[in-house]
């Protein structure tokens, strides 16, 4: 255009030039300036430079910075002459501008490339791209409209590839155009990239279907089913069957089906997407629900059997099953209450009362749904008395010997006992029923199946395992190394009459496995010898054959 432009313009005006010498009796339509020598300004426009007459030079007048300026109006009106060289420097100053704006070259143009693919990797063809420009605030789950000047579409050619073009610089949104049976992909990427990968997940549709039942057999009705990750729920019918339709969201997402109802506990079930590989079969899944335990009151009265309220006192249920512990304390009336206790079959309601009672146990006790109200009778305790020899296992009295008488019926009820120089004892004013004598310190020493009578009885006779005997030894390995054993017990029993006499001593084996056991009644005592990386040992060691040096051969463990 710029070739054959100067020259048009040219001749356009000396046309002028001549129409102005043809009409120069005809008053001139710019006014007359102060000083005809004076040179007017004049803004050249960008671009070729043009020597024009007087008449062009008033019309480039009227060129500034910022463009065209309207023409001035003749007096008479604007000739043609004036029309056509106005348009013309119109035009070549938005030209010149348009090419100072981009210079010699045209704007960059950039691309965004890729692959459709399915979860195994296949190309997926005839699927449409989307491309939308997008700011770093703009939510990457919103919807995008194909229609909209800011998106751009392409379709993924028989390799799954795809290019869209006529991208300007900047952040884009690429994904696919969610069609049926495939949920949508996308990603987000800088307009240049070429190596977008967007993976598709095929969608089928399945049946799962079954029936739910209580732990009991029974089958539920009304239990709300809903299953992910696209929500869809149903409820099972009179006899618990249902029926429910998820869509397989490809070979990766785990389906969450919850069963809910509100006298059961919450069943969650997760399916393998494998379980559902073949549409046709459907999937059979029957539920087993446990029927939730509602928190129910356990309250009652605590009395004597004088029918004086007990108070100040601590009752406890508990289960082993359940492995749970409620704990109340009667008030001042005897009154006490349990608040939220599960229901059950095997609890145990267990009372110490302490000085004056007999303890309380109640097993089994059963707390039904709908609570319970139990009236509790303490037993008041009647005193007696206990008398007795200590002896040790040759028949020989033990003087001297302290040790302490516990009531097992009343449970606190203790008294120190302590023998004379021939080993007698006698105990008075103590609450009769069971009870069982008991050292208080090393080594233990008890005596079980002592009864406490109210009416004066034959003395028992205490069988102590004391004297001054020892069991002195070393711990060693096959080949007579040394070795530090962890732990070393030594047990004793001797039945007579109808009391059980035991004993239990601990030690341990130094670092040269020497150890010593002092204190002994004579007769067999079994000792068990344990230590690190190495089997238990059990022998049996007479006290009577003094003295007593023994050697213990441990064996390592094998794997």
């Amino acid at each position: 255009m710029k070739k054959w432009f100067l020259p048009t313009l040219v001749l356009v005006g000396l046309s002028a030039g001549i129409l102005q010498v043809w009409f120069e009796d005809r008053p001139s339509s710019e006014p007359a300036t102060a000083d005809s020598g004076e040179e007017q300004s004049q803004v050249e426009p960008k671009g070729p430079k043009l020597t024009l007459g007087p008449l062009e030079r008033d019309s480039t007048a009227q060129i500034s910075a910022s463009g065209p300026a309207p023409a001035a109006e003749h007096a008479n009106g604007p000739s043609a002459a004036d029309d056509l060289v106005s348009k013309l420097l119109e035009q070549t100053w938005e030209d010149n501008a348009a090419e100072d704006f981009y210079g010699d070259e045209e704007p960059e143009e950039y691309f965004i490339g890729g692959m459709v693919l399915d979860e195994d990797g296949n190309p997926i063809s005839q699927v449409e791209v989307l491309a939308e420009w997008i700011e770093d605030s703009d939510d990457t789950h919103a919807v995008v409209d194909a229609e909209l000047d800011s998106v751009h579409l392409a379709l993924s050619d028989f390799d799954g590839s795809f290019l869209i073009g006529n991208l300007e610089d900047g952040e884009y949104r690429v994904r696919v155009v969610p069609v049926e049976g495939i949920a949508p992909a996308q990603v987000k990427v800088r307009a240049g990239t070429l190596d977008v990968r967007l993976v598709v997940v095929v969608l089928r549709d399945f049946q799962v279907y079954g029936i739910v039942q209580s732990t009991d057999g029974k089958p539920i009705e009304g239990v709300h089913i809903i299953v992910g990750p696209v929500t869809r729920s149903t409820k099972t019918g009179t006899s618990g069957e249902y029926e429910l339709d998820i869509s397989k969201h490809g070979k990766k997402v785990v389906h969450a089906i919850n069963f809910q109802h509100e006298d059961f506990q919450p069943q969650r079930i997760h399916i393998d997407p494998a379980d559902l590989d073949d549409p046709t079969m459907g999937l059979h899944l029957d539920v087993s629900m446990e029927p939730l335990k509602r928190l129910t009151t356990v309250a009652g009265s605590l009395k004597d059997t004088r029918g004086n309220p007990v108070g100040g006192k601590s009752l406890n249920i508990m289960t082993s099953g359940m492995q749970t512990k409620y704990r109340a304390d009667s008030d001042a009336n005897g009154n006490f209450r349990f608040e939220e206790v599960e229901p059950g079959k095997d609890y145990r309601l267990l009372i110490q009362p302490g000085s004056g009672y007999r303890n309380k146990d109640i097993n089994p006790l059963v707390v039904p749904n709908d609570g319970l109200n139990l009236e509790i009778v303490l037993e008041l305790t009647e005193e007696g008395e206990l008398s007795g020899w200590m002896i040790d296992p040759d028949g020989q009295p033990v003087p001297g010997f302290p040790i302490t008488l516990h009531s097992t019926i009343a449970t606190g009820q203790s008294v120190g006992v302590t023998g004379d120089q021939q080993g007698f004892f006698r105990i008075e004013n103590f609450p009769v029923g069971g009870a069982l004598l008991r050292t208080n310190s090393y080594p233990v020493l008890t005596v079980r199946g002592v009864r406490v009578s109210s009416e004066p009885e034959e003395p028992v006779t205490l069988v102590l395992d004391t004297g001054s005997h020892f069991i002195r030894g070393r711990v060693v390995n096959l080949f007579g190394e040394p070795v530090a054993a962890s732990n070393i017990t030594l047990n004793w029993e001797f039945r007579f009459n109808r009391l059980l006499n035991s004993s239990t001593r601990n030690t341990m084996a130094d670092s040269n496995g020497d150890f010593l056991f002092t204190g002994l009644g004579p007769g067999p005592h079994t000792m068990q010898v344990g230590a690190a990386g190495f089997n238990d040992m059990v022998l049996t060691v007479d006290t009577r054959l003094d003295p007593v040096d023994i050697v213990v051969e441990l064996e390592e463990e094998t794997d």
